[in-house]
């Protein structure tokens, strides 16, 4: 079976009866309306908005605008275990034999599958590349 074959049940996108009849009936466009939805409660407990001392004063004294700055804030350590990148055989030396460079190439890993149930994602994910795409031409 070739792969890439393509054939109605991959480029068909279903649309019927089913899939654009929107119902419209009286349970759907019904839209209650009685006391209990219209009828917005405004009494003192509502439109009161308590406002005092403690609402509009914000507090201002030396323990909120002071910024403390001595030698334990300012002071950045740095010793040789911080700017020190260990550099020996363990660290610069990446594992190449034939389980780490040999790539599977087979029909199971090169086959992308396209049908019905697969090509609403990939087009959400090419809207989504194209989106960043123009969004960071912006920028």
């Amino acid at each position: 079976v070739n792969p890439n074959s393509f054939n109605r049940s991959t480029y068909f996108i279903p649309f019927n009866r089913s899939t654009y009849f929107i119902p419209f009936n009286r349970s759907t466009y019904f839209i209650p309306f009685n006391r209990s939805t219209y009828f917005i409660p405004f009494n003192r407990s509502t439109y009161f908005i308590p406002f005092n001392i403690s609402t509009y004063f914000i507090p201002f004294n030396r323990s909120t605008y002071f910024i403390p700055f001595n030698r334990s804030t300012y002071f950045i350590p740095f010793n040789i275990s911080t700017y020190f990148i260990p550099f020996n055989r363990s660290t610069y030396f990446i594992p190449f034999n034939r389980s780490t460079y040999f790539i599977p190439f087979n029909r199971s890993t090169y086959f992308i599958p396209f049908n019905r149930s697969t090509y609403l994602s990939y087009l959400l994910n090419i809207l989504v590349a194209l989106f960043l795409a123009i969004l960071m031409s912006f920028l």
